[in-house]
């Protein structure tokens, strides 16, 4: 039996198709094998030896060269990319890497509460296997071992996980088959994400590899970011208050223009959250003050400098064309005329300094970024997997938004496109609504979304801030990247889910 796992087709990049064999279990012993299939009780002592042991089996063939996919792995956050968005696995701490047999210990949420994992790193047999092993953690014995041999002109990767679960027979009557369902389902998922990504580097790997400084390294686009640039090849520097392994920077203030000078980028995505709390005259002073003072603080300091970045991406917001636009939005669109608007505006003209220096300047005007990881999805799946969510204020509102491995590949995209410059409409090119967007969550998550949330309730819960986000109601297009055939990964809402919430 085999299957495959298929995304939307993307432009300009190959979309592969990845080939998976059944799970296949084995008990290490060829002879027991011979006669019987998965996980078998050994009568005597009690002790399982090999018997308790299950093993997962799983192939793809990627269209890229072996060493190319074995590089990957070894670089610097591969496994931040490979994480799915649902697991809710976060990376605690690194001790060396993987061609030095470090350790990764990673924080895993179950049963309510957080438990540890020390898993150690082994090569196998260099550029062939590694091994991740556990050292601490949930399972009796965990072993997951990664095999890339070439194919032709591509390779066949394989993921083969020997694990045995915890609590003996008891453990494996009421675990087994649902771990290995789960790990069934990572192993494909990270295998898409892995193809996805060589293939927005294979567009670029004839060009020279960056050095890109980036502000606000810690959040969650920024985190993605950097793990997304460095399994390419490419040097992510941080620019961080406590300088330490990044640049010195504090906001508004001051930089460490030496260190800077040295960078081929600068990524800025620094910023208070927008919808961090209810607005007010104080929390306005501060959105103003982290996004345009800073930027003007850094622009003018680049334009000073005697070398500089050749490339600037700078974070704005679709918020730009207002609250209320009833027609259609390109670039080229004037922009609206609330708060969060003529910030917007501000922003994007806080980096004329750079621009007059002769710094390409791109402005990305960033729809709400889809991820299950945080922002507005992560929000909303409470009240839908809770079966209390409905429409808003009717739910006809629409909304710019975008996945976000598109969002870092527009990124990557503009650092390489020199002939791009300005503003860009980074969000996806399917238009939703507030109901649209509720419904496909409830399909997706098996439950009712029929309770509505009147507009009443959300101006007294979040006043301007809720009017200028939950009922703001914009039709954006992404015009520049349609003219650029830009490679959507998850240009469709419904995909977008498949691929974000589990």
């Amino acid at each position: 039996m085999r299957g495959s796992i298929r995304g939307p087709p993307a432009i300009g990049i190959p979309y592969p198709q990845l080939s998976h064999d059944c799970i296949r279990h084995r008990s290490g012993d060829p002879a027991v094998d011979e006669g019987i299939q998965g996980l078998r009780s050994v009568p005597g002592n009690g002790t399982m030896p090999c018997m308790s042991l299950r093993v997962l089996t799983r192939e793809s063939r990627l269209p890229f060269p072996a060493q190319m996919v074995w590089d990957w792995h070894l670089r610097p956050g591969a496994l931040e990319r490979l994480l799915p968005p649902w697991s809710g696995v976060e990376v605690v701490h690194r001790h060396g890497s993987i061609g030095t047999g470090g350790r990764v210990e990673l924080r895993v949420p179950a049963l309510g509460r957080n438990f540890t994992w020390i898993a150690r790193h082994q090569i196998v047999e260099p550029g062939v296997a590694f091994a991740d092993i556990q050292e601490k953690g949930p399972f009796h014995s965990w072993r997951h071992t990664h095999r890339v041999r070439p194919d032709g002109a591509g390779c066949i990767l394989e993921d083969q996980v020997e694990f045995a679960p915890p609590f003996g027979a008891l453990g494996r009557a009421l675990m087994g088959a649902r771990v290995e369902r789960e790990l069934d389902a990572l192993v494909a998922w990270r295998q898409q994400r892995l193809s996805d990504d060589l293939g927005r580097h294979a567009l670029t790997a004839d060009r020279p590899r960056l050095t890109i400084a980036l502000s606000g390294s810690s959040g969650l686009l920024g985190r993605q970011l950097t793990a997304f640039l460095t399994t390419g090849g490419h040097r992510v520097i941080p620019l961080l208050r406590e300088g330490g392994a990044g640049i010195d920077w504090d906001p508004g203030r001051s930089i460490n223009l030496k260190a800077l000078a040295e960078c081929d980028a600068l990524i800025h995505l620094a910023g208070e959250n927008i919808a961090g709390r209810r607005w007010n005259a104080d929390f306005k002073s501060r959105l103003w003050s982290s996004r345009v003072e800073a930027t003007q603080h850094l622009c003018a300091a680049l334009a000073t400098a005697p070398q500089r970045p050749r490339i600037l991406l700078c974070a704005s917001g679709a918020g730009i064309y207002g609250l209320h636009r009833l027609e259609a939005v390109k670039e080229d669109s004037s922009p609206g005329d609330d708060f969060l608007a003529r910030l917007c505006v501000a922003w994007e003209a806080a980096c004329e300094p750079a621009r007059q220096a002769g710094i390409r300047v791109v402005n990305l005007r960033l729809g709400a970024v889809f991820s299950g990881q945080g922002g507005a999805l992560k929000k909303l799946l409470p009240p839908v997997r809770w079966g209390v969510a409905g429409p808003v204020a009717g739910g006809q509102q629409r909304m710019p938004w975008i996945a976000l491995d598109d969002a870092l590949g527009v990124m990557h995209h503009a650092l390489f496109a020199e002939h791009l410059h300005g503003p860009i409409n980074a969000v996806s090119p399917e238009i939703i609504t507030n109901a649209g967007l509720i419904r496909a969550l409830g399909r997706r998550l098996h439950r009712p979304t029929v309770l509505p949330l009147p507009a009443w309730a959300v101006r007294l819960a979040f006043g301007e801030m809720g009017e200028a986000t939950v009922l703001a109601d914009s039709h954006v297009l992404p015009g520049r990247l349609l003219a650029e055939d830009f490679p959507w990964r998850h240009r469709r809402l419904d995909d977008c889910l498949r691929f974000e919430i589990q």
